[in-house]
């Protein structure tokens, strides 16, 4: 499976168990926060690229 996270500007890489239990519970609780809102803003950056092909088919469709 292909981490598409990679290419992102907001990556943060995978955390062993033993550095994610080191963490303090904030620590913790903030990184899986930011997670979190990083998969959310990924799931809609790629809605709006699937818009913006759509509005581009449909101009296009217009135009012709």
């Amino acid at each position: 499976m292909k981490n598409s996270s990679l290419n992102s500007k907001w990556l943060i890489d995978y955390l062993p168990d033993e550095v994610f239990d080191s963490l303090t519970d904030e620590d913790r609780q903030n990184i899986l926060e930011y997670r979190k809102l990083q998969l959310a803003i990924k799931e809609s950056m790629n809605k709006i690229g699937t818009y913006q092909k759509k509005i581009e088919r449909l101009k296009c469709q217009i135009n012709s």
